[in-house]
């Protein structure tokens, strides 16, 4: 199981993510679910299995080119040629992907792509896309994002909500968080931040209890 957070910010992009693969025999796995392109021109994350991290390998590295993602009846038509692996029925394989900051101006900062039943349907993302099941930590990222926050805000806010979901569901496990910035390489952030990260978290998550049921004199 997955839950995912694509943001655009007023100073780039983030993706941020959970790390849990779940097997066939219920065993459970660590996996870096986010990809950054060989050129820094490309990150994609994806959710599912089979179709979902093979396409997502496939833009990565270069198999792709570049210049085919920059519209939506492109995409389809080239990402079709390559749907050989998805159940028709599924509809839970989904790919967050961008154009870094730099990237040609015709490239929309974000694209959701779904595989029902057999094809692909990419999605231009303007603001933020939420992937997964956790409805409370979808209700953070609704009730609070703003278009015109940072990419650092808006990192703590994506990063308390992966970090709800983990709270609430058990297959939903780790986080893993890429920013984007205006004049910057893509970036994972690196374990002293996301540490930053959890703290941060587990202290509104305290008060906000805190807050529902404060202590009696």
């Amino acid at each position: 199981m997955t839950f995912q957070i694509g943001c655009v910010g007023s100073d780039g992009f983030l993706i941020a993510s959970d790390r849990n693969a779940v097997k066939d025999e219920g065993d459970t796995t660590e996996v870096r679910k986010i990809l950054i392109s060989e050129d820094e021109r490309l990150v994609c994350s994806f959710c599912g299995d089979e179709i979902a991290p093979y396409m997502a390998q496939r833009m990565a590295y270069g198999q792709i080119p570049f210049g085919e993602l920059s519209s939506g009846p492109k995409v389809s038509r080239f990402l079709q040629s390559f749907y050989t692996l998805a159940d028709p029925t599924d509809y839970s394989k989904v790919i967050l992907f961008a154009g870094v900051p730099n990237a040609p101006p015709d490239v929309p900062a974000l694209w959701r792509i779904t595989f029902p039943q057999g094809k692909t349907v990419p999605l231009p993302i303007s603001d933020r896309e939420c992937i997964g099941t956790s409805s409370f930590a979808r209700y953070l990222m609704e009730r609070h994002y703003r278009p015109n926050l940072s990419v650092d805000q808006l990192t703590e806010l994506a990063a308390h909500a992966i970090l709800e979901a983990n709270r609430m569901n058990r297959y939903i496990k780790g986080l893993d968080v890429l920013i984007a910035k205006r004049g910057s390489s893509p970036r994972f952030l690196d374990s002293g931040e996301l540490d930053n990260l959890r703290e941060r978290s587990r202290a509104l998550h305290q008060k906000w209890g805190e807050a529902l049921f404060p202590a009696s004199g």
